[in-house]
Formats: C-alpha cells, structure tokens, sequence
C-alpha cells in the first residue's frame, strides 16, 4: 500500500516534470525559429544562444525521470537474456544499486555548483539570467529519478520488465 502510493507519487513528479520539459522545448523552439526569421530580416534576436543552452539543461534534466520511469534508456541485453531468471534479476538489481550510486554522486556535485552559482551570483554573459537555477532543476530532476530507481529497487517485482 505504502508502495503503491510511493510510486504513484515519484510517477506524479515524473510526469510533471516531463510536462515541464515538453514547453521548455515547445519555447526553445519557438525562440530558435524566431531568432532564424529575425537574422534574416537583419533583427537578430540577442542571447537566443543563451536561452537555447539553458533551456537545454533544464530540459535534460527534467526528461530524465520520465525516461527512467517509462524505461526509455538504452539497454544491451544481449548476454544478459541467455542468463537464469534469478540471475537476471540480480544483475538488474545490481545495474540499478550502480546507476543509484552515479545519481548519487551527479546530485552532490550538482548541488556544489548550484549552491556555487547562487552564492556567488553568477549570470550569463549577454541577458544576465540567474544560472543557479538550472543546476537546482537538474538536482530536481536527478532526485525524481532516483526515487524512482530505489523504488524499482524494493518493488516485490521479479525479472527483467523492460515495456
């Protein structure tokens, strides 16, 4: 039950967070084809190289805990699938504690450079956007997906469902 709740939780968050991701690519787009027309009629639209690499971040970082939900990630299961069911699992529960610690480890650098970029009030160079933001969202997004990987962790689950 508590499970049950935990997941539909994480997968709450995932989803709002890939929402999230969908219009910040909806507006980098729409940015990106403002700026082309612009060049063109000799208007150039000044930081777009800016806003395209932050948007960037945010979006990579808010995509990632719905690509681990919906089990998007690349995978090679070409040994792995001739292996016993239990050894299976267990290799799937061992790539998972390993992807956990990677998380792990990206989280606290992250937060590093977030608390960094706050405290010493960087900006960007031509619009002066705030950069500490996007290092908090990729930390956001990081967080999400590592609650869903300890929840894929401790589901009473068993094999390898990769749909």
């Amino acid at each position: 039950m508590i499970m049950k709740a935990f997941e539909q939780m994480i997968k709450r968050a995932s989803n709002h967070l890939a929402f999230l991701s969908g219009v910040i690519l909806c507006f980098t787009m729409c940015i990106s084809v403002a700026d082309v027309i612009l060049r063109n009629l000799g208007m150039p639209f000044m930081g777009v190289y800016e806003l395209v690499s932050i948007f960037g971040g945010l979006l990579a970082g808010f995509a990632l805990p719905h690509s681990f939900f919906q089990k998007a990630h690349v995978r090679v299961d070409m040994v792995v699938e001739k292996l016993p069911p239990l050894i299976q699992t267990a290799f799937e529960k061992i790539t998972r504690v390993l992807v956990l610690l990677f998380i792990f480890i990206a989280i606290y650098f992250l937060s590093k450079m977030a608390w960094s970029l706050a405290s010493t009030n960087t900006v960007s160079a031509t619009l002066g956007v705030p950069m500490y933001p996007v290092a908090f969202g990729l930390v956001a997004g990081c967080l999400v997906a590592c609650l869903i990987l300890v929840n894929e962790l401790f589901s009473p689950r068993k094999g390898i469902s990769n749909e």
